[in-house]
């Protein structure tokens, strides 16, 4: 593969050039009540090819290795045209040319369980809340993604690497008369299908919370100290914080560029967040991400002080910043831009217990039910 990769790459005349390829494939289990709405596997594969040239930075992401000549024809045309209109030229941050090949650590490959195992084990999980006369209804979606991915490029880089994620959600809704509460489960990871084995007890005891929210008394209308379990804490850290740690999102934006410039106290001394795609178990591990650029664990803020964003070699050039490697793509559909891997809002020596205490009437705020920047 890396042999017919270079090959396209070796027709160019142009600056810089990379080129990914990859397969990607998903297996989907839905399902609603008892009834299986959904059972797919698809795998599809394409190319993604970047060419600078002329200070213009170009994408053509096409299919059938028959297109590649006319596609590299048409990204240095447009490389070359962008330029010659652009006010500033693009340039990239260096970066080694790393030669890698790597494999997840898979405890258990979900490829090794058939699709007729993955269908019964949602089945199993959906008895589980529709065996309480209190749960109106349930839906389960299990899905699994393989991506197969291998990057060149002009300066010698040659990364092969397998991400494999697996992950269970569901939505878990209980009646009372005219009441109706609901609770969403979640589980799932990247080294493998255990993420989403033995997972009765984690259902069973959302669904005693869906039944006690039929009962529960109604929080009352105020300002209030709150304690964030991990996930909300994680919600508000990714929505409210580092979305605008990418460096593509505040690059244009004259006030947030201020408001996030490095060294800027932008919260309590207590609070530090990371980012940081390395950590083998989380949805969002890779090594490498799809500029070739190896991803590295990265301190956003430090005792509220901004002390780092996220980049691509190009946003870490213009920013005058060091690569991170968070440059990542959808799939072989779409080019790479800036975005987060696994964020968190690092511990503290204060135990949970400790917290209660000082919390006294407040609320304890667990798990999200979706969340947006605005």
């Amino acid at each position: 593969m890396f042999d017919r990769l270079k090959a396209i790459l070796a027709r160019l005349d142009a600056e810089y050039a990379d080129l990914r390829y990859e397969v990607k494939t998903e297996v989907s289990v839905h399902l609603a009540g008892r009834d299986l709405t959904d059972v797919s596997e698809n795998r599809g594969d394409g190319y993604v090819l970047r060419v600078l040239d002329g200070g213009g930075f170009a994408t053509v992401v096409f299919t059938r290795p028959g297109d590649a000549e006319e596609a590299a024809r048409t990204a240095l045309a447009h490389a070359r045209l962008i330029g010659a209109r652009a006010e500033q030229p693009v340039r990239l941050a260096a970066a080694p040319g790393t030669r890698d090949d790597v494999r997840p650590p898979l405890v258990e490959d979900p490829r090794d369980v058939s699709l007729e195992e993955k269908v019964a084990l949602v089945r199993e999980y959906g008895e589980i809340p529709l065996g309480n006369e209190r749960i109106a209804t349930v839906t389960l979606d299990y899905r699994e993604i393989l991506r197969e991915k291998y990057f060149v490029s002009t300066e010698g880089a040659e990364i092969r690497e397998e991400l494999v994620t697996t992950a269970l959600r569901g939505d878990i809704v209980s009646a009372a008369g005219g009441l109706l509460q609901n609770v969403r489960f979640n589980a799932g990871g990247g080294t493998g299908f255990q993420h989403v084995r033995d997972r009765g007890e984690d259902l069973e005891a959302r669904v005693k919370i869906a039944v006690d929210l039929l009962d529960a008394e109604p929080v009352a209308g105020g300002v209030h100290d709150c304690i964030l379990n991990p996930t909300m804490a994680g919600v508000f850290a990714h929505e409210a914080f580092g979305h605008f740690s990418e460096a593509d999102i505040i690059e244009n934006l004259p006030g947030m560029r201020e408001k996030m410039r490095i060294g800027a106290t932008l919260g309590s001394e207590a609070v530090s967040i990371v980012d940081d795609a390395t950590r083998p178990g989380q949805v969002g591990f890779y090594r490498y991400d799809d500029e070739g650029v190896a991803v590295r664990s990265t301190t956003l803020l430090r005792d509220g002080i901004l002390r780092g964003r996220l980049h691509s070699r190009r946003t870490a050039a213009a920013f005058g910043e060091p690569i991170s490697g968070h440059a990542v793509a959808e799939d072989y559909r779409y080019p790479p831009i800036v975005r987060m891997g696994c964020i968190y809002i690092e511990p503290r020596e204060t135990a949970f217990e400790e917290l209660l205490e000082r919390l006294g009437d407040g609320l304890y705020i667990c798990d999200p039910k979706g969340g947006q920047t605005a």
